[in-house]
């Protein structure tokens, strides 16, 4: 089946359940594929597990567990995932993870293009 092997599928296959769009609203199956797709790298996925966590849909309620999947998000460029952390109370840790980026990039250039460093890029 080829839903398995494309993480975008699967984050799209988790949306639909999450809203009921052209299949029953079903917070369980949005979580198997958020986190078969998070699991693969996806931000999408990642800021969306950290969203069940922090509502406590499908999942118990946890701030610190909504915080890891936010973080892992936003390490990836995700702004969504950076606003919740700021939402949540923890601006400085969303802070450190933009400085730690734009540190990332500055080191890359100053390598030069020998050892560039990935560019960090948005999801949306």
């Amino acid at each position: 089946m080829c839903i398995r092997d494309s993480t975008k599928a699967m984050v799209e296959l988790g949306l639909c359940a999450w809203f009921g769009e052209g299949m029953a609203q079903d917070d369980q199956v949005a979580l198997k594929w958020w986190k078969q797709a998070a699991a693969e790298g996806s931000a999408v996925a990642q800021y969306s597990l950290g969203v069940m966590h922090e509502l406590g849909r499908a999942v118990q309620r946890q701030d610190q567990r909504a915080v890891e999947h936010y973080c892992a998000a936003a390490e990836q460029g995700y702004h969504p995932a950076l606003q919740a952390l700021q939402d949540l109370g923890v601006a400085d840790m969303s802070q450190g993870i933009l400085a730690g980026k734009k540190a990332a990039q500055e080191l890359g250039d100053a390598l030069g293009s020998e050892r560039q460093l990935p560019a960090f890029q948005s999801v949306v």
